[in-house]
């Protein structure tokens, strides 16, 4: 190496710890679309990678090296692609037992070491290889609990968020397996309708969006030996709201209105979890259909996968206000996109 020329340097520059890749479930179109995500948050012309079925989630390992997909549809299962360093995707498993049927979720638990489906009306539970992030479908467990879209962990993997249609349902998890330990903690829901949930990154509280028209984001408490959820006040959300997530501080959550085509977008107290609304929310995604946001790992951008017109519409993120900016609607490249994923 000391005596070679060296012929040319390329140098690709971006903020520490930003997201590089983005990747969308395409339910219209029976793929998954990469994405390559520049300094400024926009994103590159979609490739897509055919599916044999329609995907609803996507969801990456934490080392960035794996992706995995749920297919509800045609072959049901979780498929599992390998993530180079440029971003391009290579399927090298497609698990068809041991999910249920119809999966319509799959998860990862924060520390990597188990992923989740959702499918059958059952939580499924896989071990993940921690030298390959390979899927091992033999390892399969399964709870009852899982009649929901979604589900969300605590930052330490200790509790599983399962919102059902008029309730959650906590799950604590072994530390050993990863196994849900039933029977779960069970919380009410004062209204019913679509559900999501996230927690935030502290791990003391969770927020709930639920409802359709108005819809509801309520906050909670997480008693830490039992994952028990305490009411501390809701605030109102859009019209059907179906998709969320909290930025990377834990300073504001963000809540996709599927038929109202807009984002609610709250700060949270980090004493109390209470919430307050973000001036000049909620924020227009200029498109239609929204049906999840993401909040990249720097805080300064966020996306919804717009399924009514197949686009991924981008914004900044003002990091004292939480104010969104819609910077454009970026063509998808693909029919229906139903969830937008990040990783480095």
């Amino acid at each position: 190496m000391a005596g070679a020329a060296v012929s040319s340097v390329t140098v690709n520059c971006s903020e520490v710890g930003a997201d590089r890749f983005g990747f969308a479930a395409n339910e219209g179109a029976d793929n998954v679309t990469a994405y390559t995500v520049s300094p400024d948050g926009s994103l590159s012309a979609a490739t897509s990678y055919p599916l044999a079925g329609r995907p609803q989630h996507v969801t990456a390992h934490p080392s960035g090296k794996k992706l995995y997909a749920s297919v509800y549809t045609g072959t049901e299962g979780v498929a599992q692609y390998t993530i180079d360093p440029a971003g391009t995707l290579s399927q090298n498993l497609n698990i068809t037992t041991g999910v249920g049927a119809s999966p319509v979720f799959v998860g990862v638990e924060p520390k990597g070491r188990f992923a989740y489906v959702i499918g059958d009306g059952q939580i499924h539970r896989l071990n993940i290889d921690a030298a390959t992030g390979d899927l091992d479908g033999s390892t399969a467990v399964a709870v009852n609990g899982g009649n929901s879209r979604k589900l969300g962990f605590d930052p330490d993997g200790r509790f599983a968020f399962v919102p059902n249609v008029t309730s959650i349902e906590v799950f604590r998890l072994d530390q050993s397996t990863g196994v849900p330990i039933s029977p779960p903690v069970s919380v009410a829901l004062p209204v019913g309708g679509f559900v999501d949930v996230a927690a935030e990154p502290s791990g003391r509280f969770v927020y709930v969006s639920a409802g359709n028209n108005p819809g509801t984001l309520l906050a909670y408490s997480i008693d830490q030996t039992t994952g028990a959820l305490t009411s501390i006040g809701s605030v109102p959300s859009g019209n059907t709201p179906f998709g969320m997530a909290i930025d990377p501080t834990g300073r504001f959550v963000y809540v996709a209105n599927r038929n109202s085509n807009n984002v609610s977008a709250y700060a949270i107290n980090p004493r109390t979890g209470a919430l307050t609304a973000v001036p000049g929310q909620p924020f227009s995604v200029s498109a239609n259909t929204p049906n999840s946001v993401t909040v990249d790992r720097t805080g300064r951008f966020a996306y919804t996968a717009n399924q009514g017109n197949s686009t991924i519409s981008i914004f900044t993120i003002d990091r004292s206000t939480g104010a969104l900016t819609l910077q454009t609607a970026h063509a998808a490249g693909a029919n229906g996109p139903q969830f937008f994923a990040l990783t480095k």
